[in-house]
């Protein structure tokens, strides 16, 4: 027995046991009604399961249970861009194709409701699936609330078959931004690829200890150069000018800086696998999907491997600048969050994990470590509030409960890790966006520097950004409120968002894709989920 018999029979024992206690005449339904009636309350059809039951239901009940599916050039139509989902990261085989196209051809009556629900449910899967998280975000360190939500499955009922052209109506579902639609059409060349020869397929891993710089000499210079595409050069192994030249080509392609450093970042681009790259590019479309295509006139962005900084008023790119971002271990969250206002002078509350990583353990060696930094020890909060003198505490008998009692609070000063600007943006990561008083990384390639919060490159731009919109504010308002040297919170008259994202694919001003190295291992994270989900699909020939 196939498939679309089993399918068959568990419908008729599914409507004989619910049509049973009710009558048609009673109802006012004719049979194919009462039959999607009883169809459309259950969780699955078959194997498919009905997303939202809930709305799903009320959707059909609203219309009496009238058929949505009887034009087979609307079902044939939708079932194309079912097959063709795989250029979206999807997995085509989750919708059924096959199925829906031997109902269509059925000559059973029993058969007209499981093809008009099973279609509906398809597209309701189809449609959330390319709104919202196609995976349990505590599974990879996310959490729902920072991003968009499925789409209900009225909505997406609704709109569908509202629309003359169903077909059209599904493929305006995903985001429609130029990065996405670059991003699809590479993962449909690299796909195509895969049945060329690699040329690299024979190609050891490049391996260097340390950094090759231009006119170094090395074995993997020939390598290097095979890799680049470079006329080879059997007896040259000296790094010289020429692929220094190409080097740096490489390295802007993949968002690194391009100082013609040979260093592991630039060995870990260099040894990506047409599958890693279409890896990426599927946790990067998934990404993508998350957020909510409709953005505020005025935001700022992070993009957390590109480590870089994006202030966007009116669709246009207002500021741009190189940030440090967290380091391994001590990963900066992606998340979104509303800025309030901005910190001038601020003191700095040592976060937990630095002061129970860090400072305690120096402390306990050495009470005298945070003489030198402007620190207070404070015990409770409010009225009970207590400082305590640095010499009455002994860190090598207090227990670990008394240690958490008490705060490291650095007051405001050259010394002081956020500089002079941070920016008000609550959120339960107690992460936030703040000037430094050590910015000679930003010159750097590798960035990831920080213990979680973002280290802005030029914060009085963006503290200008963020209030701009108060009366009377001005760039001598700002110098003159840092000049005084006191703490001071501005609240924000126009409280804009800011995305904290991971997206390791992104568009240069030239319109160019550039991947960069996958910073925290999230889209390997990702993507390994997805698969294990039977989430993703790659077709052996396109």
């Amino acid at each position: 027995m196939n498939l679309l018999s089993l399918i068959r029979t568990a419908f008729c024992v599914a409507l004989v046991v619910f049509t049973s206690a009710i009558s048609y005449a009673q109802e006012n339904l004719s049979p194919v009604q009462a039959d999607i009636r009883a169809l459309a309350q259950k969780t699955h059809i078959s194997v498919l399961p009905i997303e939202d039951t809930k709305s799903f239901y009320t959707f059909y009940q609203e219309r009496n249970f009238e058929p949505l599916w009887t034009n087979n050039g609307d079902i044939k139509g939708v079932i194309e861009v079912f097959e063709n989902s795989w250029t979206h990261g999807l997995n085509p085989q989750n919708y059924l194709s096959d199925i829906l196209l031997d109902l269509v051809s059925s000559p059973h009556d029993i058969d007209k409701a499981a093809l008009d629900v099973m279609m509906s449910a398809a597209v309701v899967r189809y449609g959330r699936d390319l709104t919202g998280m196609r995976v349990t975000p505590d599974e990879i360190g996310q959490t729902s609330a920072a991003w968009r939500k499925p789409v209900s499955a009225y909505a997406i009922l609704d709109y569908v078959t509202g629309e003359s052209n169903r077909r059209e109506a599904l493929e305006a579902l995903p985001p429609q931004s130029k990065l996405y639609s670059s991003l699809r059409k590479e993962l449909v060349r690299q796909i195509e690829d895969l049945d060329k020869s690699d040329p690299f397929e024979h190609v050891l891993p490049i391996r260097v200890q340390g950094t090759l710089r231009s006119g170094d000499r090395h074995g993997v210079v020939h390598n290097i150069r095979y890799r680049l595409g470079m006329e080879a050069e059997p007896y040259n192994d000296v790094y010289d000018d020429n692929l220094v030249k190409a080097l740096m080509q490489f390295q802007q392609a993949n968002g690194l800086r391009p100082d013609g450093l040979i260093g592991q970042q630039t060995l870990d681009a260099m040894n990506k696998t047409r599958q890693d790259k279409i890896d990426q590019i599927i946790a990067n479309l998934e990404r993508i999907r998350w957020l909510d295509p409709r953005k505020p006139n005025k935001y700022l962005i992070v993009n957390i491997p590109a480590q870089t900084l994006w202030a966007v008023e009116n669709n246009q790119i207002a500021l741009e600048m190189p940030v440090v971002v967290g380091r391994r271990g001590r990963e900066t969250m992606s998340f979104q969050a509303r800025v309030t206002g901005v910190r001038f002078n601020p003191t700095w509350t040592v976060p937990k994990t630095i002061k129970s990583e860090d400072y305690i353990p120096k402390l306990k060696e050495n009470p005298h470590y945070l003489d030198d930094k402007n620190v207070t020890f404070i015990k409770g909060w409010g009225e009970n509030e207590q400082v305590i003198p640095a010499e009455e505490i002994d860190w090598q008998s207090l227990t670990e409960n008394e240690i958490k009692q008490i705060r490291i609070v650095q007051s405001s000063g050259t010394n002081n890790p956020l500089g002079r600007i941070r920016l008000l943006m609550y959120n339960k990561y107690d992460i936030f966006l703040h000037d430094t008083n050590t910015d000679q990384y930003f010159g750097h390639s590798a960035r990831a520097l920080s213990s979680g919060c973002v280290r802005m490159s030029q914060p009085e731009r963006v503290a200008n950004f963020v209030l701009a919109d108060n009366a009377s504010w001005s760039n001598d308002v700002l110098q003159d409120v840092l000049a005084k040297g006191k703490m001071r919170d501005i609240p924000a008259t126009t409280k804009i968002p800011v995305y904290l994202i991971y997206q390791s694919a992104w568009m240069d001003d030239t319109g160019r894709l550039v991947f960069s190295p996958d910073l925290y291992e999230w889209d390997r994270a990702l993507v390994q989920r997805l698969k294990a989900k039977h989430e993703i699909f790659i077709p052996q020939a396109v």
